[in-house]
């Protein structure tokens, strides 16, 4: 039976869909970091939206199989080095991640405001989005230095939100635009194979480009789903993501989809919601909100007038059979982009310490996102101030051994 929707069969109805909106995304993600945190919902209006100008449908779904089977996590470091990435004139970068071999990395200009794409590889600037392009913000790079994004300059130009997003592709130091109208590129994996999202009248629809020039492909949806999102790409092209109101989902490359079911934690009451987040070592990164009572809020209050709010676990997980490891309760600590005094990335269910980096200014804090996947490259960014204030960034490499 064929449980697939084409774009213009979706139902006319109020729904939730997510959308990420990305000016200004570096600063998001130091606060996501802070609050160990991944992803967001908004309300929006469904409403019956065109079918997708040329799409081509996966073939019908034949009895899922997993994703590519997870990989050992890389071994503990002997020593690393901190570097500072050069930003040439710029005064302001932060690091938003890199490629599988570390040799390439992607980062912001000018990460508050009007901020736009820089590349490096192996160590230098070989590309950097122009005036006319300032609010491209790329999102992924693969090893051959394929990059992609989301230019938002109409409407940021205007001094509005970026509601008339453009998904773009970065390449041979050109910016260009990636075929099927608003929406945006979120990852590519190393075979060039890119997945993302297309905005269709008020509605979100997750899809894939097979190639920088293919025309966009839209994603199966299960029947009675308003639309979805993606999050990551994995090496073998399986695609990370949600459907609907937020349902975990995974579309693997010959058409198959396979459901993430809501993680049932024993003793702690979960909010049914998932937020896949990106593939590492094999993995899916996923966060899991939970209800929780702050005891100190609490303290005086009576048992009927207690406050419940949210917080979110970190999972990773991998589909079949379905296993599940905790990485981080959510409070202490987040699987990576943790900011605070001392850097470090968390591998697996062990959080990696990183040498400080020792420039003039000291940094305060740091924001950690990359790890290649052979754990011996690692980038971030070095915040020479108070996170709230105009503090300085400076985009920093570790090279461990």
């Amino acid at each position: 039976m064929d449980d697939s929707l084409d774009a213009a069969d979706l139902p006319t109805r109020d729904g939730r869909r997510r959308r990420r909106l990305r000016r200004g995304w570096p600063v998001a993600l130091v606060a996501a970091a802070l609050a160990a945190g991944i992803g967001g919902t908004l309300l929006a209006r469904t409403q019956r939206p065109a079918a997708l100008p040329a799409a081509r449908q996966p073939s019908p779904p034949a009895t899922p199989r997993p994703a590519t089977p997870a990989l050992a996590d890389p071994g503990a470091w002997n020593s690393c080095t901190a570097g500072q990435l050069p930003v040439g004139r710029n005064r302001d970068v932060m690091v938003v991640g890199g490629d599988s071999t570390g040799r390439w990395q992607i980062g912001a200009v000018q990460p508050v405001g009007h901020e736009r794409a820089i590349v490096w590889h192996d160590g230098k600037v070989v590309g950097e989005a122009g005036k006319d392009r300032t609010a491209v913000n790329l999102t992924d790079i693969n090893s051959s230095g394929v990059a992609v994004g989301t230019d938002q300059s109409k409407d940021i130009y205007k001094g509005g939100l970026p509601v008339d997003e453009v998904p773009y592709v970065y390449r041979n130091g050109t910016f260009s635009k990636l075929r099927g109208g608003n929406g945006r590129a979120v990852a590519i994996n190393d075979a060039g194979v890119i997945a993302g999202e297309l905005d269709r009248q008020g509605t979100t629809l997750p899809v894939r480009w097979k190639s920088p020039d293919a025309e966009p492909e839209l994603l199966r949806l299960p029947a009675g789903t308003d639309g979805g999102g993606v999050s990551d790409i994995a090496s073998d092209g399986t695609i990370a993501g949600y459907a609907g109101t937020g349902t975990g989902y995974l579309w693997q490359a010959d058409g198959t989809t396979h459901r993430i079911d809501p993680l049932t934690i024993p003793g702690i009451r979960s909010t049914g919601g998932l937020s896949p987040a990106k593939f590492r070592f094999g993995w899916l990164i996923a966060g899991v909100p939970v209800y929780y009572e702050d005891p100190t809020v609490n303290a005086s209050r009576a048992p009927s007038d207690r406050v419940t709010g949210e917080r979110q676990m970190e999972f990773r997980y991998r589909p079949r059979p379905a296993s599940w490891e905790l990485l981080s309760d959510g409070i202490e600590a987040a699987p990576d982009g943790a900011a605070g005094a001392s850097p470090g990335i968390w591998v697996g269910q062990a959080r990696r310490s990183l040498p400080p980096y020792r420039p003039a200014s000291k940094p305060e804090s740091y924001v950690v996102p990359y790890i290649s996947e052979d754990g011996h490259t690692v980038a971030g960014t070095a915040i020479a101030g108070d996170l709230a204030s105009d503090a300085r960034r400076m985009p920093v490499i570790w090279h461990c051994r």
